[in-house]
């Protein structure tokens, strides 16, 4: 009997341990570019020669040679509820060759301007999980008192995050010059950032009513059937301010103090009924028509995802020793 009170006293003082953390305050977040690993994946040399024939070209051309050289980093992101988006492309502030010296940087290897960049959503691939374990504790705990737990054990799929992919286009006069390889490279890349997520649940059943998703947008439903199978619906959107919903978020832009920045159709489970959706878009529409089918049984929720205060950040990175391929 004493093992057990020893017991149950362990595992009330661990409950009121975790009640007690939420009233002593979160840890302050970390500055957004500690929330990125970057690392080089590639370096890729492709050289293009195209001979034109005289008797069967319209035109007298000249035969053309074409080389490229370029690199491409890999970005991982440790708090997608953070971070929603990556640029596309990379920018080059600073180049130096195996022997320190440096390498002026040629238009083609920086950006003219941000403007001329996108914003690309995190990418996600499927993976199988199994539930972790309850703690010990718990176990004990609900075997003494007799309490059977409700938890499914068995393995489930889920989205994982993926590193995104990031490219620079270096000058191909470079080659010949640093010998071997990078010795350094200094550049910076933009991400979108959120201070938090929000969502904006609505039943997937038609509806006069008009439901604020945003302080400047809203949508009513218009139609919407839903078999175990397959879906239909018609949504009505109304916009009272300038809105990049449809269009690409690029570095530089105007952004609201709320971005809708996913729609997604759940089944009964909470589920979004597509869990095989590899990439988060940007570019969400938030009414139209559309149809779809299969997934996890019919849709009961639309639900908004919302970023909110979104913000542009530039995130700083420097690599060394990236060897270069021969010509």
């Amino acid at each position: 009997m004493r093992r057990v009170e020893i017991i149950i006293c362990g595992c009330i003082i661990a409950v009121l341990a975790t009640l007690w953390a939420p009233l002593v305050g979160a840890a302050p977040k970390p500055p957004i570019k500690d929330y990125f690993k970057v690392d080089w994946s590639s370096v890729r040399y492709n050289k293009s020669v195209t001979v034109n024939n005289p008797q069967v070209s319209s035109q007298s051309q000249a035969n053309q040679t074409s080389e490229q050289l370029n690199l491409s980093l890999e970005v991982e992101v440790s708090d997608p509820n953070r971070i929603i988006g990556i640029s596309s492309q990379a920018e080059i502030t600073q180049l130096t060759d195996a022997q320190s010296q440096t390498i002026p940087i040629t238009p083609s290897s920086s950006p003219a301007s941000r403007l001329a960049q996108r914003y690309d959503g995190l990418r996600y691939r499927q993976e199988f999980v199994t539930p972790t374990p309850l703690p010990k504790w718990r176990q004990v705990l609900q075997s003494v008192l007799r309490i059977k737990s409700q938890r499914d054990t068995r393995p489930h799929r889920v989205k994982v995050l993926r590193p995104s992919s990031l490219s620079i286009q270096l000058d191909t006069a470079m080659l010949p010059s640093t010998g071997a390889e990078i010795g350094r490279i200094e550049g910076h890349f933009y991400a979108l950032s959120v201070d938090s997520i929000e969502y904006v649940d609505i039943p997937f059943e038609p509806n006069n009513t008009w439901v604020r998703v945003t302080p400047t947008q809203e949508i009513r439903v218009v139609e919407a059937k839903a078999t175990a199978s397959s879906y239909n619906y018609r949504i009505e959107a109304n916009d009272q301010g300038a809105t990049m919903g449809s269009f690409d978020l690029r570095p530089g832009n105007s952004l609201p103090s709320r971005l809708v920045i996913e729609r997604q159709f759940l089944g009964p489970d909470g589920k979004s009924i597509h869990p095989s959706r590899m990439l988060n878009s940007l570019r969400v529409s938030l009414g139209g028509r559309g149809s779809g089918g299969g997934g996890n049984g019919p849709v009961k929720t639309i639900r908004y995802v919302i970023g909110v205060n979104p913000k542009h950040n530039q995130i700083p990175f420097v690599l060394e020793h990236i060897p270069l391929p021969k010509p």
